[in-house]
């Protein structure tokens, strides 16, 4: 498991925290200035992951939703913490804000959304080592909420087992197996044909021909994993609670090259899965369902359909009924 004392951060922020933000601004969150700093990069980190949705294209706006009750705890030094510290972030310095937010929200439906400043999104990531007591003890507190929610979640309990049973590739194994998928043709599951990118300019995904670049892959691997696995997280209701950890993150090419207890793994992707087991659960008539069968008999895009079938089967009673 990651430590919780290192984090992924954007790059330049730091220096930026450091070199243009008023000192009796930082004293606002904390009279010592490096706290106030492992404050608001424990903050900036929860941006992080968007450096790959914003790269791939998936999120060309690079926003996020975080919820107030998760940076309160975060960041608690007092219940207004978190609010100083994103006053701070949101200071304008000659490169713009270090972060916006929407300030947009609707009771159970969406919290704040936030992003990086436009000089700082899509520019990479650098480990930071939390350098303050009150830094790391923050975030000890929330690496622990983390794993007490894992430990109470049957399929997160077993997984944390399975990690010490591990084994990952090298960056050089990674090369070498996508040289191969690459002359195999290769595309990825959203379609995208693997390539290198080898210092060319990025090709838009406005082209015909979509791309994968495996340096992309490689960044993504080296987040899930460099200094330890994830601590696996139950999904919201739109997921349906599906179980998020460094491997359903991970680009499939490179999980296919996991191995446990030394021995390859194999992938099984099983189609419209729970619906076929709630059928048979309840003696159902059909011989099988499928996605389009559903589609076809309500008369809805099958779109809606697989995404339904993929979170309504894991959802609480409660949560079916309404």
């Amino acid at each position: 498991i990651q430590s919780p004392y290192i984090i992924k951060v954007p790059s330049k922020v730091e220096y930026w925290l450091r070199k243009n933000i008023p000192a009796k601004s930082l004293k606002l969150i904390h009279k010592d200035k490096d706290v106030a700093v492992d404050l608001c990069l424990l903050f900036v980190s929860q941006l992080s992951s968007t450096y790959f949705s914003w790269n791939d294209g998936s999120n060309p706006l690079g926003w996020k939703n975080l919820k107030a009750k998760y940076l309160r705890q975060l960041v608690h030094l007092n219940d207004r913490t978190y609010i100083k510290v994103r006053d701070v972030l949101e200071t304008k310095i000659p490169l713009g804000t270090i972060i916006e937010c929407d300030y947009e929200s609707e009771i159970h439906k969406k919290c704040f959304s936030y992003r990086l400043g436009s000089a700082f999104i899509g520019k990479g990531l650098k480990n930071y080592e939390l350098k303050t007591e009150i830094g790391r003890e923050l975030a000890s507190r929330n690496h622990n909420r983390k794993l007490r929610t894992a430990n109470e979640d049957v399929i997160c309990r077993h997984l944390m087992q399975l990690y010490p049973h591990i084994t990952l590739s090298t960056i050089e194994e990674i090369k070498s197996h996508a040289r191969k998928l690459i002359k195999q043709g290769y595309h990825t599951k959203k379609g995208r044909r693997l390539c290198f990118l080898n210092k060319k300019k990025r090709k838009y995904d406005d082209s015909e021909d979509k791309l994968a670049y495996v340096e992309d892959a490689i960044e993504i691997f080296l987040y899930l994993t460099e200094h330890g696995f994830k601590v696996p997280t139950i999904g919201n209701e739109y997921s349906g609670g599906r179980i998020v950890d460094s491997f359903t993150l991970m680009p499939s090419f490179i999980r296919q090259m996991i191995k446990i207890d030394g021995e390859p793994i194999a992938e099984c992707d099983y189609s419209a899965l729970h619906p076929n087991i709630a059928m048979t659960l309840f003696n159902g008539s059909e011989k099988y369902i499928t996605h389009q069968k559903v589609a076809d008999h309500l008369g809805i895009d099958v779109a809606i359909i697989i995404t339904e079938h993929l979170s309504f089967f894991n959802k609480h009673p409660k949560q079916m009924k309404s």
